[in-house]
């Protein structure tokens, strides 16, 4: 599929865990391959971190790159559910910004621009050639980890639209209330309101509805376990 980097807007986003820590980078996706375009990858930064790494390249060889702020942890057990993230890279065709979200809530911005304000986004998508990469590229960096129900929107959403939005994305037992257990902080409350308790859960875990909530629909899974949830 062709993004239309320059002058179209779009979201990119899914569910990633990562197996290792990598000794060099792990492509997640992106258009690039081995010329310019753009490419988002999990790597290790000098103090050890691993980190979500945004890197936009023009056909001038001009780079511009970021890195998430939240470290990145890892592991082999697919029912971790600390081990996966939601993640969604945000680009602002309209100001050449792009926003990644871990877990719904704002983590990174970069403005393309604003960093070097000679960078040729016209050139950079003329070298697009309608080809989309996930996992992988032609030259390897294969993704170590798994890959989980990637959506890619020809519009900058808000996290409310998200795939996780309304989701309680703690592998944990805990009060309705508390919002650091919902996707960017929100609790879900209202007529119509969808409540997602879908993320990975290692033991069965009870959600206690400690004040008066409505919602309108209430979906619960563990997606790769037979743990159970309970709401009470």
């Amino acid at each position: 599929t062709t993004l239309g980097t320059a002058s179209n807007s779009w979201t990119v986003e899914g569910w990633l865990q990562l197996a290792e820590n990598p000794a060099s980078f792990r492509y997640l996706a992106g258009t690039r391959d081995t010329a310019a375009g753009f490419f988002f990858d999990a790597r290790t930064n000098t103090s050890g971190n691993t980190k979500i790494n945004m890197f936009f390249q023009d056909n001038s060889n001009r780079t511009v790159s970021a890195q998430s702020v939240a470290n990145l942890a890892f592991g082999s057990d697919p029912q971790d559910g600390n081990n996966w993230y939601h993640y969604a890279f945000v680009w602002n065709a309209d100001t050449k910004s792009l926003n990644l979200y871990l877990n719904g809530s704002l983590d990174t911005t970069v403005n393309v621009l604003g960093t070097n304000a000679a960078f040729n986004f016209a050139g950079m998508d003329a070298n697009d050639s309608g080809v989309y990469f996930v996992g992988g590229r032609t030259g390897g960096n294969t993704w170590s980890g798994r890959l989980d129900e990637m959506r890619i929107s020809s519009t900058n959403l808000a996290p409310s639209a998200f795939l996780n939005a309304n989701t309680w994305f703690a592998n944990a037992s805990g009060n309705w209330s508390d919002s650091s257990k919902w996707s960017a902080g929100n609790v879900v409350d209202g007529v119509g309101a969808t409540a997602n308790l879908i993320s990975q859960i290692t033991t069965n875990r009870t959600v206690t509805v400690d004040s008066s909530r409505t919602v309108g629909r209430l979906v619960l899974s563990d997606p790769t376990g037979t743990q159970v949830w309970t709401v009470d």
